[in-house]
């Protein structure tokens, strides 16, 4: 069909003849479907018009001509929407739509358009932002719109990050929270960041940053990536408050913090924390492989997880562990009262639960006859356990070194710096613990326990003086 050869009547006949068949007569339709579309385009060409391709959906013309359509004057709608983008933002619309009708995707015009689109919506302050969504909205076009978002997130800065929460609280953010769903989670989180900080929600801090982990996949950050971005949402380059760090942890994981390198953020929980638990040892572990962490707080760590290492079991009390104990709390005194107590009840369980001859061994007599409160206190109700008074009472007769260790512990000193507490403590273990051993020692026995004591320079009469005593107040 070429132009001139019928007039415009019959050309609508023939064009609403095609849109009613379907079946094998649309199929056989398709060649006159197709002349209809190129002359009705061609016209448009000759005009100096664009072509809308959404115009002829109702055609049978099939996929493969479709394609030819699109391929043919695809071109032609970038190159006319590229040519108007030096006009107002207000006039892009039609021609945006007649580009994407025909294909355009990936035109030079089509890149522009959007990349224009996108950075009118980062400046909400200007008259081109609204605009702009005054474009998107009357496209109503989801894919071109979702494409628009993504871009907001190039070349992404804190100041981009700052302008998208700009634009959620401006006019325009009653659109962009209509197509949210459609958005990067970026966009979605400054969003919602936005919308939660003022009226009614006003959320601040951890609570914020806890109401946007519930919209990620698992309701968890987990990945440096995000973390990283729900922390400048939240607090920019600030640490969190000291009450909230605990909190934060709990959210993601202190390693993953450590990983997203913001550990020294919150090394305000490690100095002054509210309570010495499972969780602050897990952060402390953590913190020590943070190369960039100082010398002070990296020695508190040390210190903490030394103390519950010691106290678990996984180190050994011994000349080298007691040593660095003793100079890591040189080094970080004074400590905070919680953190000290923390310390302090770790290494009174760890000395009452290790054997008495590494105790003697590993010099840890002088930790426990200096001790205070918190330290004595940990240590006394451990071994005032009944299950291990039972076991004591069960494993010493056969273990005469062991039972002189103990002796060696808890017998009465009152040289210069032996405080009261200790003696106390001391008399305590001696009468409660050791005691109720001498019942099942015979004269073979005693004389072991005598020869270890006299070989390590004990004082043996002493050892005799407080077993008669203690027989004498049992009979």
């Amino acid at each position: 069909m070429t132009r001139g050869e019928a007039d415009d009547r019959t050309l609508g006949e023939l064009d609403q003849l095609c849109r009613g068949l379907d079946g094998d007569q649309a199929l056989a339709a398709r060649p006159l479907a197709l002349a209809l579309v190129r002359h009705r385009l061609d016209a448009c060409r000759g005009r100096g018009t664009l072509p809308d391709l959404a115009a002829f959906e109702g055609l049978p013309l099939g996929q493969e001509a479709w394609r030819e359509l699109r391929e043919e004057y695809g071109d032609r709608a970038d190159d006319a929407l590229r040519a108007r983008l030096r006009d107002p933002v207000t006039t892009w619309t039609e021609p945006l739509r007649l580009a994407l009708a025909v294909g355009a995707d990936g035109g030079p015009g089509l890149d522009e358009a959007m990349k224009r689109l996108a950075d009118a919506l980062l400046h909400p302050e200007r008259r081109d932002c609204a605009q702009a969504v005054q474009v998107l909205a009357a496209l109503d076009h989801t894919p071109f719109t979702r494409r628009v978002l993504r871009l907001l997130l190039a070349d992404f800065t804190e100041r981009k990050l700052d302008r998208l929460r700009a634009l959620a609280d401006s006019p325009q953010g009653d659109w962009l929270r209509r197509h949210i769903d459609d958005a990067p989670l970026t966009v979605r989180l400054a969003a919602a960041a936005a919308q939660w900080h003022g009226p009614p929600d006003r959320l601040r801090g951890v609570e914020l940053f806890e109401r946007l982990t519930g919209l990620l996949s698992n309701r968890r950050v987990e990945d440096v990536r995000t973390l990283n971005l729900l922390w400048r949402i939240v607090w920019r380059n600030d640490p969190p408050d000291r009450a909230e760090q605990p909190r934060v942890a709990r959210l993601c994981t202190p390693r993953l913090i450590i990983e997203a390198d913001l550990g020294r953020r919150i090394t305000g929980w490690l100095r002054e924390p509210d309570r010495c638990d499972r969780e602050l040892v897990d952060f402390a572990r953590e913190m020590r492989k943070d190369p960039k962490l100082g010398a002070q707080d990296r020695d508190t760590a040390e210190l903490l997880v030394t103390a519950q290492d010691l106290a678990d079991g996984r180190l050994t009390v011994s000349r080298a562990s007691v040593a660095r104990l003793r100079e890591l709390g040189r080094k970080v005194s004074p400590l905070g009262m919680v953190l000290r107590k923390g310390v302090d009840e770790r290494v009174g369980r760890a000395l009452a639960g290790a054997n008495p001859l590494d105790v003697c061994e590993s010099h840890g007599l002088q930790i426990l006859v200096a001790a205070g409160p918190d330290l004595l206190g940990a240590y006394r109700a451990h071994l005032l356990e009944e299950r291990t008074r039972d076991r004591l009472e069960r494993e010493l007769p056969g273990r005469p070194a062991e039972l002189a260790a103990y002796y060696h512990v808890w017998r009465p000193r009152k040289r210069h710096g032996v405080c009261a507490d200790w003696r106390d403590v001391a008399a305590e273990l001696l009468d409660q613990v050791l005691a109720p051993v001498l019942a099942h020692l015979d004269d073979h026995r005693l004389g072991q326990v005598a020869t270890v004591l006299r070989r390590e320079g004990q004082d043996v009469q002493e050892w005799t003086a407080w077993r008669h005593r203690i027989a004498q107040e049992q009979s």
